[in-house]
């Protein structure tokens, strides 16, 4: 694999665990505080911020009007309060920022605009009946093309970058190893965008964006799982991704025909607790994210059974990523690099 920038995998880094510095060099690492504050909770006042970060009053002031005047927040409606005035939320604005996600898959290429939010607001898949690196450029080319127009000037004027996400291992890919060129693509997303490209191996970025825009949000330690054809799994401890190999046991399972039958649930759901069970004589998670190709209905059914089968011990908690998941993981890439708050 030729050399490349890969994005770091870190999720966000935790409110409980944060602290700040009032230097002014430190304005642009304070900023990323609050804005990872931001990302995990829906709407946070002056006060909270001050709480949560240990930065002064003063400087949340001045943060809070740098991110309002660059649009990257917006304020909520006044809550009164038992006491004083009114205070007013802060929230991230969905209109700030948005990025694009690419995602190189079987016969196929995905590609997806989400906002700050996480929000898809574009996205258009497109087969590859020729498999060569020239096919898969140009396919990605028209795709960038249709994005830009359906997105309009406004918000493409405010694209912050471009994620990649490479196929995990053994996953079935539109190219084969030698044809797929990363330093190359990359090279000619840059050209193509105008932006900062982001690549990065899709279920470490998959991670990620469940802990910056989805299920895991609040969670510290957790098990993400991804459902397709195979089954793979990544832990995030203390905010850090961790990989490795586990016994294999269902790995391969029952292709999902659409018809979301009993027998491929039930088949699916022993698959998920076997894998569950053999890593927590290793580990010990108190939440399991479930994500999946398929729809978010088949995702939270495929949660439920696994729930009932697990008990209390867990929780199982379904991703609203939906059929996207893989795709929106690269498209959280820019965000995690902009705007996230690194762990130390």
């Amino acid at each position: 694999m030729p050399d490349m920038r890969f994005s770091p995998p870190p999720p966000v880094r935790r409110s409980s665990d944060a602290s700040g510095m009032n230097q002014m060099v430190a304005r642009s690492l304070n900023e990323r505080l609050i804005m990872s504050m931001l990302l995990q909770c829906d709407g946070m006042t002056r006060n909270e911020l001050v709480q949560a970060s240990g930065l002064s009053a003063q400087t949340i002031s001045v943060i809070v009007r740098a991110l309002e005047a660059e649009k990257l927040i917006v304020k909520g409606n006044a809550v009164k309060g038992r006491v004083g005035p009114p205070s007013r939320p802060i929230n991230l604005n969905p209109n700030g920022a948005f990025a694009i996600g690419l995602n190189v898959r079987s016969t196929e290429v995905t590609a997806i605009v989400v906002n700050l939010l996480g929000q898809e607001v574009a996205g258009l898949s497109q087969g590859l009946a020729d498999t060569s690196s020239e096919a898969l450029h140009e396919a990605i080319k028209q795709m960038i093309k249709t994005l830009e127009v359906d997105c309009g000037k406004r918000r493409w004027s405010r694209l912050i970058g471009v994620g990649l996400t490479l196929p995990r291992p053994n996953a079935r890919m539109a190219i084969s190893e030698t044809e797929l060129d990363a330093a190359n693509l990359e090279s000619f997303l840059t050209s193509l965008v105008g932006r900062d490209v982001h690549i990065q191996e899709e279920m470490t970025a998959l991670v990620s964006a469940e802990a910056i825009f989805g299920a895991a949000r609040k969670g510290t330690d957790y098990l993400q799982c991804f459902v397709d054809t195979d089954l793979h799994t990544r832990v995030c401890l203390d905010g850090r991704i961790y990989s490795g190999n586990v016994a294999k046991g269902k790995d391969n399972l029952v292709h999902n025909d659409g018809t979301n039958s009993e027998k491929w649930l039930d088949d699916t759901a022993d698959a998920l607790v076997e894998r569950i069970e053999s890593l927590a004589q290793f580990i010990t998670t108190p939440i399991v994210v479930i994500s999946s190709a398929y729809s978010s209905d088949t995702t939270r059914k495929l949660s439920y059974a696994v729930q009932k089968l697990v008990g209390p011990s867990k929780e199982i908690l379904p991703s609203s990523f939906g059929s996207q998941a893989l795709c929106i993981g690269a498209a959280a890439l820019p965000f995690q690099v902009r705007f996230v708050a690194k762990v130390d």
